[in-house]
């Protein structure tokens, strides 16, 4: 995974890297909010003549969160998806330079998503060793063209259609199997997006955001796109269901701080021992100073935000311009900015060595969740010291 690790560096270092999505009417965007077909010739083959850009497809919804997530506004997405088509009949492999290479608007990509399966496995002459074999073949020449495979996991269908059952499992597999034995990335998007659209414990309402058993509307694109951004990003924390607390330091790996100029203080009474604090003079009013981007298939925690002797906000500073923490959820896209509750107040320390009185930022919804602090919105620039972001089972 050498050459994925190499990807993923270059969008941290803010180069142009390129991804084209290419797959079915699952990643064409049918059934999503304004969508056009991805236009094809009169014998079927796709005319490949401009950008394909149906705004609440997964392709689309995939970029700004991504962008967002390495802070590179060089990444771009492209949209190769065409309905009705499939790999095991050869229509993939025949027609990834016209759609993509030999495109005017797309050119050679960095990567490729490969998100085809559903209509395979109902053509006729499928079979998973064909399906493997024409996978292969699809490789191989992404190779000669030097751009890096990534395979996406057909989506999940409600069940009792054709397109259900031990036959889609076995497509799953071979997807598995064949990357395992290539060296190619798997993004499993059928489980996650099987999770999130159950995480109520029924599948009650999923026909409401699936309406003909087959294409998700928006919601699923954009949940689609939430956990892809998340795979693609190398420092999303993934939250397992059980523990009772997360507490993500603003040193933890999972932590991205701006860059800035930092000090630790290693005698902060909070539960990790220190803190970090932003030198005086190196941060912009209102900038972003810290962030942890977060992926759950639940509703069941609860974010705060954990504040170090009130932020270094102190009186008789305008509490109007404190510091702002947030929550923001791309499933729904609700974001929410708090006011640091004890920014410029007196530090109270609780028994269990947390810091003082905690911020309460609200549920975190199934899905991907950003979590942000913010600095002062006033010229004074003392030092802002960084607490933590927790997160506690509800």
């Amino acid at each position: 995974h050498g050459r994925y690790d190499a990807m993923t560096a270059n969008m941290q270092d803010g180069a142009t890297v390129k991804l084209a999505c290419f797959g079915d009417s699952t990643t064409d965007g049918t059934g999503t909010t304004g969508w056009t077909s991805n236009p094809v010739d009169g014998s079927g083959n796709a005319a490949g003549t401009a950008a394909h850009t149906p705004a609440n497809a997964w392709p689309a919804e995939l970029q700004p969160p991504l962008r967002r997530m390495y802070g590179n506004n060089s990444i771009q997405v492209w949209n190769a998806g065409y309905g009705g088509k499939s790999i095991v009949t050869g229509w993939a492999y025949n027609n990834f330079e016209a759609a993509i290479i030999d495109n005017p608007a797309y050119g050679t990509p960095d990567a490729c998503l490969i998100n085809f399966g559903l209509n395979d496995m109902v053509a006729a002459g499928y079979s998973p060793a064909a399906f493997a074999t024409e996978l292969r073949r699809m490789v191989n020449m992404m190779d000669v063209y030097n751009v890096l495979p990534v395979f996406v996991q057909p989506d999940p269908v409600i069940q009792g259609t054709d397109r259900q059952g031990g036959d889609l499992a076995a497509l799953m597999s071979v997807y598995s199997s064949v990357a395992e034995s290539l060296g190619v990335e798997v993004i499993d998007t059928h489980t996650a997006l099987d999770r999130i659209f159950s995480s109520s414990g029924s599948n009650a309402l999923w026909a409401f955001d699936q309406a003909d058993a087959l294409h998700f509307g928006d919601k699923g694109h954009r949940v689609k796109a939430s956990y892809i951004a998340a795979r693609l990003f190398n420092k999303t924390l993934f939250v397992e269901k059980g523990a009772n607390t997360i507490n993500v330091a603003p040193f933890s790996k999972y932590s991205n701080s701006q860059e800035l100029t930092y000090s630790v203080y290693s005698e902060a009474n909070n539960r990790f021992g220190a803190s970090v604090n932003v030198s005086s003079g190196t941060y912009t009013t209102g900038q972003e100073l810290l962030n942890v981007w977060l992926w759950s298939e639940s509703d069941e925690y609860d974010a705060f935000w954990r504040s170090v002797s009130g932020d270094g906000y102190y009186s008789p500073r305008t509490l109007a311009n404190a510091p702002n923490a947030e929550i923001a959820n791309y499933t729904t896209g609700s974001i929410v900015s708090y006011k640091s509750q004890t920014a410029g107040g007196v530090q109270q320390v609780s028994p269990d060595r947390d810091a003082e009185a905690p911020n309460a930022l609200g549920r975190v919804t199934a899905g991907l969740t950003r979590l942000s602090f913010y600095a002062p919105l006033d010229t004074n620039t003392n030092q802002v010291f960084l607490g933590y972001f927790s997160l506690k089972r509800n």
